[in-house]
């Protein structure tokens, strides 16, 4: 008799600026010319083969061209097509164990200050369009 894991719980994570490196910030919901950051497939393996259930969450995703665009580029960028399955390439925020984002504040009872806000760079430097100011 086979044991099978079960499931362990999910896990959301941000795909740019966390999967994609971003580096040259966001152009179309199906342009995405920047390579993986070093290791997170890996670790998104790891994380499958574990047992936990992994979304993937974008603003690319509201639309199918965007969740295309991040399924094939997973692919172009050598993940094997057996973990790409495993993904959940997901249009809305999912019920998760725990949300990976560069862009995220652990709430622990206290909303930041606005100081705190506006001096917010996420660790890989870019800026979201929502933060550029416009002239």
């Amino acid at each position: 008799m086979k044991i099978t894991k079960t499931q362990k719980g999910s896990v959301a994570i941000d795909f740019d600026g966390v999967i994609n490196s971003y580096k040259s910030g966001f152009i179309s919901v199906d342009q995405i010319p920047d390579p993986p950051v070093p290791g997170v497939f890996n670790k998104i393996c790891e994380y499958l083969d574990y047992g936990f259930i992994v979304y993937i969450y974008s603003t690319r995703n509201t639309n199918d061209i965007g969740r295309l665009a991040i399924y094939k580029w997973f692919i172009k960028h050598g993940m094997l097509t057996t973990y790409v399955e495993k993904l959940n390439i997901v249009s809305a925020k999912p019920v998760a164990k725990l949300y990976i984002d560069d862009r995220g504040y652990q709430f622990t009872g206290q909303l930041p200050s606005i100081k705190y806000i506006e001096n917010f760079t996420p660790w890989h430097g870019g800026v979201s369009s929502s933060q550029k100011i416009s002239s």
